[in-house]
């Protein structure tokens, strides 16, 4: 039985479930020919969007090309194009680059485009959250 993801509702809850969610192994990306990232790939992982939306939607975005979110935001539950077309393409910039990542979580650069969310959108910095806990 597949286990079911709670959705994100919130952009602190997105941009939390993506940092705690995410490593550099288990990013929703394709290797054969380029690095690209795709809202569900072959092994079933979903990128930070692709988690967040049903699978036959996940399937059929990446048949478009280009299907970056700004491309197919309108196709996208309600409950994320309330989020924001700006917001979501943040988060799937955060997602989408190699270089945020590392084993662990979050690179070093990714923690700095984490702060540059938090401060862009008034949001907690899910790292700072968690430390106090």
């Amino acid at each position: 039985m597949k286990k079911l993801m709670q959705k994100s509702q919130t952009r602190q809850e997105l941009l939390d479930n993506t940092v705690k969610h995410f490593n550099s192994t288990n990013r929703s990306v394709e290797t054969d020919c380029i690095e690209s990232c795709q809202y569900r790939s072959e092994n079933n992982y979903g990128c930070a969007i692709g988690r967040e939306i049903p699978d036959k939607l996940a399937h059929e975005l990446d048949l478009r090309e280009p299907s970056n979110v700004g491309n197919v935001f309108t196709e996208l539950p309600l409950r994320l194009r309330l989020l924001g077309v700006k917001f979501l393409e943040e988060i799937q910039f955060l997602h989408d680059m190699a270089e945020h990542w590392n084993k662990d979580g979050l690179s070093n650069i990714g923690r700095e485009n984490v702060d540059r969310i938090c401060e862009k959108f008034q949001l907690k910095n899910p790292a700072e959250v968690s430390d106090q806990n």
